[in-house]
């Protein structure tokens, strides 16, 4: 995967391995399989919201639920293929991230930051692997880990979330109190003092 690549060799041009790395939505993915793939340049790692659906693929307790997120995606998926960015970013921020009803509580700068950014969306729907990852891989590191999943995110992420935490023995979950899929937006003061203190404790330990 190119982004996991492109994240490694950042890091270590920057000079920063091991770093604490913070991802939220695909970019917790991203770094969960820099993860298992380069574990060496991590200290620690808090992730929110990991969109890696396809790990319930096979969980008959949550067949339903996962079958419907793939619809939804799929349709996001091919409004984009259509050319028409801003319903199918409206149609992700509602049926796949937040909630129904929060494309209108956006402001205006917002909106304009997900139109134009949807073709990387595309990009994502796109790989065969974006919605999964090596959990076997992945159960071998051994730096600390935060998983976190919002209160109000839709069922799906914190399944995710749950059958990470048991496959990392590493990793404590969380569930972020009144959040929803981007707490560093909705609660940034909470958000960096739960991230920091989580380092911090990690360090003294």
């Amino acid at each position: 995967m190119q982004d996991v690549s492109d994240a490694t060799e950042l890091i270590i041009k920057l000079g920063l391995a091991p770093a604490h790395v913070v991802g939220n939505s695909a970019g917790s993915s991203i770094a969960l399989k820099l993860a298992a793939q380069r574990p060496e340049i991590f200290r620690t790692l808090a992730v929110h919201d990991p969109p890696l659906f396809d790990l319930l693929s096979d969980e008959p307790s949550s067949r339903q639920i996962f079958l419907e997120m793939k619809r939804r995606i799929d349709t996001v998926k091919t409004v984009l293929e259509r050319g028409d960015a801003q319903a199918a970013v409206r149609l992700f921020v509602e049926t796949v991230a937040f909630g129904p009803g929060t494309w209108e509580t956006l402001p205006p700068a917002r909106k304009e930051i997900f139109v134009n950014n949807a073709m990387t969306h595309l990009e994502e729907m796109n790989d065969p692997k974006a919605l999964n990852i090596d959990i076997e891989a992945l159960s071998k590191f051994s730096q600390p880990v935060l998983l976190s999943v919002g209160e109000k995110s839709p069922l799906l992420f914190a399944l995710v979330v749950e059958k990470l935490t048991k496959a990392i023995p590493s990793a404590t979950m969380l569930t972020f109190p009144g959040a929803g899929h981007s707490p560093h937006i909705s609660h940034p003061r909470e958000f960096v003092e739960i991230v920091s203190s989580f380092a911090k404790t990690s360090l003294i330990a």
